[in-house]
């Protein structure tokens, strides 16, 4: 019964053997005087904070361009182009005051093109490809 004791202790001391040893090299009070030394305060960020004229400032102004695909339907073929285009793949925006379905937006126009192609040849759909610039 004592082995399994001693056995534990030396265990115990081997564990933190080196918690200890770096605890008795590195106090305390050493340790945290090297934290406080450490701290760096880059100048240019506390410059954030002051103010500039605004006629040194200048503002480009970046638009990208996209396509998307307009398939219009009516009354009657609302539920055949819809179940159509879902069963596809494709996700699909409603614009229902204008009373169609659009596909997109597509960063590249030859993407769009080939989308459209697809459309009209695979599934007999008719579109036309509108750009758009935000």
């Amino acid at each position: 019964m004592q082995y399994k004791f001693v056995i534990a202790f030396v265990l115990i001391i081997y564990i933190f053997s080196g918690y200890i040893t770096e605890d008795i090299k590195n106090p305390i009070e050493n340790y945290s005087k090297n934290l406080q030394e450490e701290i760096y305060i880059d100048e240019s960020e506390i410059k954030v904070f002051e103010t500039e004229p605004v006629d040194n400032i200048s503002v480009t102004e970046n638009k990208v361009e996209a396509w998307i695909i307009e398939i219009e339907y009516n009354e009657k073929n609302i539920d055949d182009i819809k179940n159509l285009l879902l069963k596809s793949g494709y996700k699909l925006g409603i614009n229902k005051s204008k009373m169609i379905y659009t596909i997109g937006p597509f960063a590249d126009i030859s993407h769009a093109k080939e989308e459209s192609s697809k459309l009209t040849k695979v599934l007999g759909i008719d579109n036309k490809i509108s750009s758009f610039v935000f």
